[in-house]
């Protein structure tokens, strides 16, 4: 089957429902043969494989070479990624398509994390606001 894009990036805030929709898309993209990967999964194998340089490298350098090989995911196609900044990094690519999430209502994105991480609610408020800063 042909479809219109051959990537898809999820990026958004904390606790609006990325990990949610990325793991709702694998039931129809996995038997496509897509591929599914994170941020967090990026860069824990960037790290894994590069722990002596990592150590070394400057926080730009790092980051710039995480970008690079999530950009080159998207050249090969058929992947979804997952992660904060994704769709920025595919800005210049019209063959992804670039979802973006957003939630305007704190009461839901403090549920969200309290029920995900079984935390309390006043730990869930001082999570969100440490990754929204």
């Amino acid at each position: 089957m042909k479809l219109k894009y051959r990537n898809i990036t999820v990026s958004g805030g904390v606790a609006v429902g990325k990990n949610t929709l990325h793991e709702n898309l694998k039931p129809y993209l996995e038997p496509l043969g897509w591929t599914f990967t994170s941020g967090g999964k990026l860069l824990r194998d960037f790290s894994n494989e590069y722990v002596q340089p990592v150590a070394s490298l400057a926080p730009d350098d790092f980051h710039k070479e995480l970008d690079e090989r999530t950009k080159k995911l998207l050249e090969k196609g058929n992947y979804v990624i997952e992660a904060w900044l994704a769709g920025f990094m595919s800005k210049e690519r019209t063959d992804t398509l670039r979802v973006f999430l957003h939630c305007q209502d704190d009461a839901l994105k403090i549920d969200r994390v309290a029920n995900r991480d079984n935390i309390s609610i006043d730990d869930a408020k001082k999570y969100i606001k440490e990754r929204e800063e």
